[in-house]
């Protein structure tokens, strides 16, 4: 089968759903969504007019979100969620998520066994890897994975049908019940489990300054409108920021600092020493060879190239977490200031104000609610695809290399 990962995270597409399901008045399952975990695995390839992809949203949520949910609620999602995922059907009509899964996650015997899985799925599918080891080739008896995870061999046993159901290990009934081997399918699922449990460092440090921190993190806003050049609505977009942070229920631990308006070479420079920020976020004009648009003296255009910029951050490389550029062309200047900050987000070709402001919208409402740095740039995303903007205008997320 022809494999091909689906284009958003799946806590964006989490995110999106929850949205939708508040929005009619769902409280208790788009809550318990908005807090789940996720993961996307492609069940079919249908290669007629050409080729089409099909995937299965896997939702993981705590036992005591699945028991407030019950069997009622359970039935709910899956009744529903498919229907809310066809907005995405829009931006990718290749890629369709068409089944959904919801499972309660781990118990905590379990996840002290095999902390890299977050589900009894992916502890299974660990177990009978590591168990593959010892004896290559040679089928898994479920008496032995039962005794391995702690888990009742009844439920070792349905597990495993269901990962057979997903093409994920083949099976073998033996006098006594089950036994399974990982497929290629399985080993690819495992691959990426175990990619994901890994936490970065970078976004390790960001979250543990906003959980941790008693020092509030600082935003600092720079925009430039130069009289020479079109008009842009930077006002609104600072109001909005604003308001997504005053409304955020993590808004305690932030700091939005007073907006740095028509800002020219040096103030730039001025505010970062005086405010220290950790997040720089700067909205205006970027020119096609990738130089952002300040102002000079008399008011004008001047512009900054990305070698000149990311040198003067280079000098902020220890406090500054993440750089927002929210202009055209500006992907030249994240890949230039990436050298040293370890998130920089960009435009990687011309954009409305519009479509800029709905980026901007969905990623400070996310990091407002406690999402990492990359959580909130794919949310940012998916704020442009629920708005109706096309698929070609999605900023791009710079990390800095190790």
């Amino acid at each position: 089968m022809n494999q091909k990962l689906f284009p958003l995270a799946p806590e964006s597409v989490l995110a999106a759903i929850s949205t939708y399901l508040y929005g009619d008045g769902q409280e208790l399952a788009a809550r318990i969504l908005g807090s789940s975990q996720a993961e996307i695995i492609q069940t079919e390839y249908d290669n007629w007019n050409g080729g089409t992809y099909y995937y299965c949203l896997h939702i993981h949520i705590s036992p005591t979100d699945f028991i407030s949910l019950g069997s009622h609620g359970i039935q709910f999602l899956h009744d529903t969620v498919p229907a809310k995922l066809n907005v995405f059907s829009n931006s990718y009509p290749n890629q369709i998520i068409d089944k959904i899964s919801v499972t309660p996650t781990l118990a905590a015997t379990t996840q002290k066994n095999y902390p890299q899985s977050n589900t009894l799925p992916d502890a299974i599918l660990s177990c009978i890897a590591q168990l593959e080891k010892r004896t290559p080739g040679k089928y898994v008896d479920d008496t032995t994975i039962s005794q391995e995870i702690g888990l009742e061999i009844q439920d070792v046993q349905d597990w495993i049908d269901i990962l057979e159901s997903d093409g994920k290990v083949k099976t073998a009934n033996t006098f006594d019940g089950h036994s399974a081997l990982l497929t290629a399918q399985g080993r690819l699922s495992l691959k990426h489990i175990l990619s994901t449990s890994r936490v970065d460092s970078n976004t390790q440090k960001i979250q543990s300054r906003l959980n941790h921190n008693s020092r509030k993190v600082s935003i600092l806003f720079l925009s430039a409108d130069p009289s020479d050049l079109s008009r842009l609505r930077l006002g609104k977009e600072f109001r909005e920021i604003q308001e997504k942070l005053q409304k955020a229920k993590l808004r305690e631990q932030f700091k939005l600092e007073l907006p740095q308006l028509s800002v020219r070479a040096a103030d730039i420079s001025q505010a970062l020493l005086d405010l220290q920020p950790q997040i720089v976020h700067f909205s205006g004009h970027g020119a096609a060879d990738g130089a952002l648009c300040f102002e000079n003296q008399r008011g004008e255009a001047h512009l900054i190239s990305p070698t000149a910029l990311a040198s003067l951050f280079k000098q902020f490389m220890t406090g500054i977490d993440c750089v927002l550029l929210n202009a055209c062309y500006s992907e030249v200047q994240a890949k230039a200031i990436a050298q040293y900050i370890d998130f920089v987000i960009g435009m990687n070709q011309t954009t409305t104000d519009n479509a800029a402001l709905s980026f901007t919208v969905g990623f400070y409402q996310a990091l407002g609610g406690g999402r990492s740095i990359e959580e909130a740039y794919e949310l940012g995303c998916v704020q442009t695809m629920l708005e109706g903007f096309s698929d070609d205008f999605r900023p791009v997320l710079i990390k800095k290399s190790k």
